[in-house]
């Protein structure tokens, strides 16, 4: 029992969280060993009391009862290790995710030029990277925040912070790049071209409508 209570350090990394669990579950199937060897002496107990010729009832019963109690009380103990150290495995995953997650994100970011020309495709690649946090079991980035709170004890608090710094750090740089990136996707108005308009033809002269002069017609001479 004293042992088992001494069992506090979860791990601060997805290995050593790793090598713990395996420590622990370890430990689970040798108190289940002996979770066996102690049933057989409970039933020679009941035995015993039974017989009534040999032990009597007084002496053998409670200490039935207090092999009873404390396997009991280290199934306790173990199984809430095993379920913390379990949880915490999965926290401990998510953090070296979640940081290699944001490396990615700064080095795709460095290695834009900001450029009309590659505007689409270097848009293209950060919306993938933001629905690369679908590798995580999460929709989006945002998500990271509530599953890290629910998982975070007090002994990963302080890592854990940190993660979520970064993370909301990278996110943004990320909105801002996306948003300055659509802008130069756009593209510019056709101008509208002014066409001046040509002076309207009179439908007649200023002087008037001309007057044609009629020639006269010459009569031709018989001959």
């Amino acid at each position: 029992m004293q042992s088992i209570s001494e069992m506090t350090e979860i791990g601060e990394s997805a290995e050593r969280a790793s090598e713990l669990l395996k420590l622990a579950n370890d430990h689970y199937k040798v108190f289940q060993d002996d979770t066996r060897r102690a049933h057989k002496v409970l039933l020679l107990g009941q035995t015993l009391i039974k017989s009534q010729k040999i032990y009597p009832w007084i002496v053998v019963q409670p200490k039935c009862d207090e092999i009873n109690r404390v396997c009991a009380l280290i199934e306790l103990h173990l199984c809430k290790r095993l379920d913390t150290l379990a949880k915490n495995h999965e926290l401990m995953e998510r953090v070296d995710s979640a940081n290699q997650w944001c490396a990615n994100g700064v080095e795709l970011l460095a290695s834009q030029n900001m450029e009309k020309s590659s505007a689409s495709a270097d848009l293209a690649k950060l919306l993938d990277f933001i629905a690369s946090a679908s590798d995580f079991k999460l929709s989006s980035p945002k998500e990271f925040k509530q599953i890290f709170l629910e998982s975070t004890t007090p002994e990963t608090k302080a890592l854990v912070s940190q993660v979520l710094q970064r993370i909301d750090d990278v996110s943004l740089m990320c909105d801002k790049r996306i948003a300055s990136l659509k802008k130069l996707t756009l593209k510019p108005p056709r101008p509208v071209q002014q066409v001046t308009p040509e002076p309207a033809v009179p439908l007649q002269p200023l002087g008037g409508a001309p007057h044609f002069m009629l020639k006269p017609i010459k009569m031709m001479k018989k001959g």
